[in-house]
């Protein structure tokens, strides 16, 4: 809208009004850094930490069958409506955990009138801890945002969050995430619950492709991307 556009821009002029007096600058991304003097700015990328994660045990849910997670702010934007009318087409045995804060009661309500919702199960905002201790026994993570030029440029945090888990992810087709998270992750169209579905039981199906996927997942992370080393 015309005034969210002039917010936006006011704020833009006041972080490089602010700029100005700040003896040093943290970024997360390289993009965000360009905004402001090369001389006093460094980037260091929010990736997860591997120590606390490994910390954390694992849930006891006596779920055996095919479990698929979101964890974060459950939005439009960010696919949620799409992935529980996935579940309508997923087949028996395999259960939605949706784990984070509605952006609405309104769009809550919506979602739990889709067919997919009967196999969907609302854990509530968790703390951090016990959101990795469902991550853990979980099949796979979704990350089925709609795309916008911050999750295009920006690091996808959700994604290293899975993968530290060594849970492979079914994600939003995108070319600068398919070079980097193509060793453990499908790809999907986000505004397609039916795509989004085939992608979630094609992965369910193959038990032992899921399994390396995992563990490409956690090697990836362990690699370079996490707190530890950043």
């Amino acid at each position: 809208s015309v005034v969210a556009g002039a917010v936006a821009r006011c704020v833009g002029w006041l972080e490089r009004l602010s700029a100005r007096s700040f003896d040093r600058i943290v970024a997360v991304t390289e993009d965000i850094a360009r905004y402001f003097p090369t001389n006093k700015t460094i980037v260091i990328k929010n990736y997860v930490s591997l120590k606390m994660i490994d910390g954390i045990k694992p849930a006891e849910t006596g779920n055996s069958g095919t479990v698929v997670i979101y964890a974060g702010r459950l939005s439009r934007k960010r696919g949620i409506a799409e992935i529980v009318a996935a579940m309508e087409f997923t087949g028996e045995g395999t259960e939605l955990w949706l784990a984070g804060k509605w952006d609405s009661t309104a769009f809550e309500e919506e979602c739990k009138r889709l067919d997919g919702w009967k196999r969907t199960r609302y854990l509530g905002a968790l703390p951090v801890e016990d959101v990795y201790r469902y991550m853990k026994v979980a099949s796979m993570g979704l990350h089925c945002v709609y795309l916008n030029d911050y999750y295009v440029t920006g690091l996808p945090t959700k994604v290293f969050e899975y993968a530290a888990c060594s849970v492979p992810v079914v994600m939003t087709r995108c070319a600068r995430w398919e070079e980097l998270f193509g060793e453990f992750a499908v790809f999907v169209d986000p505004g397609d619950p039916q795509d989004i579905a085939r992608g979630i039981t094609g992965l369910a199906r193959d038990h032992e492709r899921g399994q390396y996927m995992g563990r490409k997942a956690r090697e990836f992370v362990g690699r370079q991307y996490n707190w530890e080393l950043e």
